[in-house]
């Protein structure tokens, strides 16, 4: 379990930081040299990262990556209100492109001071909810782990987390008895293997009509009783392990995000555990690693939709291994176009970049290299020269040059505005007040929203990250937007 949390971490940190490492120098891109992204001056200073004791054991603070991480102040939270946090939180949409995932991501993880007005722990169940709903399980057990408090609320949270992580393996906490609802209690009872105490709960329980018809159901068909085989239409973490446990699993893939982890113990079939990694890996929620592991675990006996995929793949990384470079341009050609179609692009470009850039490329190959390095926002070499002006203009995006560019779309219009205005009302006004957090959860709202209706939004949200010292991250979400467009 340690390890998969690590290998979640990965995932996020490779964007981390406040006005600190530029994007070409994260990790999987080690050994290269950095790449200079400009200095531009926050709105506030940036001051020195310190070390600080929290005031008291606040469950609202609690944060699994540190501020020599993060980089992010420890007053990230403390300016706003938690009714209002969560309520933003609460209200997130989730984010398509890369660079926006891992910076939500880091914020969620963040350890600083808890907001105002809380302590009750409704900041941390947000964080714990939209992490959850993100698809980010691994992470959002470990920072459920962290308080040593733990009221029933956050005790819920955890049993559903470890049912996602492992649903036929999870164990019940030792103390269930004293939190859980009737629905738990059954289930952690038989569970534990005291069928006739979880019988007796259940029955004592349907008599007194506190279970809904199908969750009624699920319950008896789990503990071996008649039943109508109703099923909850909107399923909990024990819903689905009940099902799995009785052999009816729910298809996964039509359920929400981090349900898609039943699918990767192996048990479910090679099909369903690559679209279960490609959901994953397309949120941003686990190692695209795994992915590509999961994609040559065996050979495709037909052809089409994800087939055509897992073999693309294995012929591209047999021609990487390989090292030859004919081969490679032409799996290349193959295979990108599958994966940006499935947004998977971004992840595959950010894993083999480094490899590929060490390569001597003739000129036929470099435009099918120009769209992978970009995508990994990495400069390319000077000498490439392309009559794609998304192309020309993401190259100037990454060096640092959009403000001197001319843009030649709307697109472009408004990504060179995010470089060149000021800091937008609407995050100057949460920066007044201190609240630096909740003025980048609005930036990463106004840049999905701004593409998604290219309005000015997109310039807005660009434009705070900036000014707020996130300039790395708004240079990689305004190439990743460039690369998307052109679908």
């Amino acid at each position: 379990m340690r390890s998969k949390f690590l290998t979640a971490l990965l995932v996020i940190l490779p964007y981390a930081g406040w006005a600190q490492t530029p994007l070409s120098a994260i990790d999987w891109l080690n050994g290269n040299p950095p790449v200079h992204l400009g200095d531009p001056t926050p709105v506030w200073p940036v001051n020195p990262i310190t070390s600080q004791p929290l005031d008291k054991p606040n469950m609202d603070a609690a944060g699994l990556l540190p501020q020599t991480v993060t980089g992010f102040p420890m007053d990230l939270w403390e300016g706003s209100q938690t009714a209002d946090l969560v309520a933003q939180i609460g209200t997130l949409p989730a984010p398509k492109l890369p660079a926006l995932q891992a910076l939500l991501h880091t914020l969620l993880l963040a350890e600083a001071r808890a907001p105002s007005g809380g302590g009750d722990g409704a900041f941390l169940f947000a964080r714990l909810d939209l992490l959850t709903r993100l698809g980010a399980v691994d992470p959002a057990m470990g920072l459920a782990n962290l308080p040593n408090s733990a009221p029933p609320e956050l005790q819920a949270r955890r049993l559903a987390l470890a049912l996602l992580q492992d649903p036929l393996g999870a164990s019940c906490p030792a103390d269930f008895g004293a939190w859980a609802d009737y629905t738990t209690k059954i289930f952690c009872t038989a569970r534990s293997g005291d069928w006739e105490r979880a019988e007796i709960i259940f029955e004592t329980a349907q008599s007194l009509g506190l279970l809904a018809d199908h969750r009624l159901d699920l319950l008896a068909a789990f503990l071996d009783q008649p039943s109508q085989n109703n099923r909850p239409e909107a399923p909990t973490a024990q819903d689905a392990a009940m099902a799995l446990t009785i052999g009816e699993p729910y298809a996964t893939h039509q359920l929400p995000l981090p349900f898609s982890y039943a699918d990767l113990n192996g048990t479910s079939g090679w099909k369903p555990a690559i679209l279960a990694a490609e959901r994953l890996v397309r949120a941003g929620a686990i190692d695209p690693n795994l992915l590509w592991g999961i994609y040559t675990d065996q050979t495709p006996a037909a052809s089409g939709g994800v087939w055509d995929r897992a073999a693309a793949f294995a012929n591209f990384r047999a021609a990487l291994d390989a090292s030859d470079t004919n081969k490679i341009a032409d799996q290349l050609q193959a295979i990108w176009p599958l994966l940006q179609a499935e947004g998977l692009d971004i992840a595959f470009a950010e894993t083999f970049a480094p490899r590929l850039a060490a390569f001597n490329w003739p000129a036929s190959a470099q435009p099918q290299l120009a769209n992978l390095l970009l995508a990994a926002s990495r400069q390319l070499p000077a000498h490439w020269v392309f009559g794609s002006p998304d192309i020309t203009f993401a190259q100037e995006v990454i060096s640092g040059r959009a403000a001197w560019t001319r843009p030649q779309s709307q697109l472009q219009t408004q990504i060179r505005r995010g470089f060149i205005s000021g800091l937008p009302d609407k995050q100057a006004n949460y920066v007044n007040q201190g609240q630096f957090g909740a003025a980048l959860l609005q930036a990463i709202v106004d840049i999905e929203t701004g593409f998604a209706n290219q309005s000015d939004q997109l310039a807005d949200g660009l434009a705070a990250l900036r000014l707020l010292g996130l300039d790395h991250v708004a240079r990689a979400a305004s190439v990743q937007i460039l690369l998307r467009s052109r679908l």
